[in-house]
């Protein structure tokens, strides 16, 4: 027969480990869900809520040059590891990381996505990378018709349809690359150093 617990006896959940920091081989090896350590390229911080408009999201241009920047933009805070994996493999290019776009009422989903629409419309971005997992409230197609409104060039990558997050992450990544390389090619022929 079994014994009543006291009252006010609880059993205590372990305290989850967290993971070590995923490297490129171990995103290959399916182990994307890992914590990356902090992107030096990272223009926004991991919070509970929308930066206010005054805070930090977008980082300066820290060479003071005025360069245009690819930005790998997540549609929902599950796409983040992924987006600062891609943003690390292209150079000069940034990522917006925050923790929205997953079971939000309405009102929370049309915050969210104008909050994108306001990181892509700053002046240091030159383009925009969208990663979508294929699963959140906010479209990651409706986000690409209203980026592009702005007259930036856009793209977009869906984890699921491209099939899985190794297959994600090399495309990304070269997308990305792709994508820095035309504004950088762009910013020379403008100063009339490029060649045409």
């Amino acid at each position: 027969m079994m014994q009543p617990k006291a009252a006010g006896t609880r059993k205590s959940m372990p305290t989850p480990r967290v993971p070590a920091a995923a490297d490129e081989q171990s995103l290959a090896a399916g182990t994307a869900s890992e914590q990356l350590p902090h992107n030096e390229n990272s223009i926004g911080q991991q919070r509970d809520s929308l930066p206010s408009p005054e805070g930090d999201r977008l980082g300066t241009d820290q060479e003071g040059t005025g360069r245009k920047r690819v930005l790998v933009l997540p549609t929902v805070v599950c796409a983040n590891p992924l987006c600062a994996r891609i943003s690390q493999m292209a150079p000069g290019t940034i990522v917006f990381e925050h923790q929205l776009g997953c079971g939000q009422l309405e009102a929370g989903r049309r915050d969210a996505f104008g909050e994108l629409v306001r990181q892509a419309a700053r002046p240091e971005v030159g383009s925009v990378l969208i990663i979508s997992h294929g699963c959140e409230v906010i479209n990651p197609y409706e986000l690409e018709e209203e980026i592009g409104r702005l007259g930036k060039p856009v793209e977009v990558l869906d984890i699921l349809t491209a099939g899985g997050s190794v297959k994600t992450l090399r495309a990304g990544a070269e997308m990305a690359r792709r994508m820095q390389e035309a504004l950088d090619r762009g910013a020379l022929l403008q100063t009339g150093t490029g060649h045409a």
